[in-house]
């Protein structure tokens, strides 16, 4: 993968805009200088990486929050 991100960083200094799809933030995070989350095709998080947070579980917990799921998992009564 590394050779692929160089192509991709090589693209966008030249002035090319890059599309790149994954569910791998760290991969994400070493590619890419803006992320957008869609959710059956409405934007729930953009930005930047400093905007968004670096650390993945943050930008996770962004999402959900914006999607309205819940962060706290709860368990049934027993």
């Amino acid at each position: 993968m590394d050779s692929l991100s160089e192509i991709i960083r090589d693209q966008a200094r030249d002035g090319a805009a890059i599309l790149f799809s994954s569910h791998q933030l760290e991969l994400i995070e070493r590619v890419c200088n803006r992320i957008v989350i869609l959710e059956r095709g409405r934007v729930l998080v953009a930005g930047t990486l400093p905007e968004l947070g670096t650390d993945p579980q943050t930008i996770i917990d962004a999402a959900q929050a914006a999607a309205g799921w819940s962060t706290s998992a709860s368990s049934p009564a027993a």
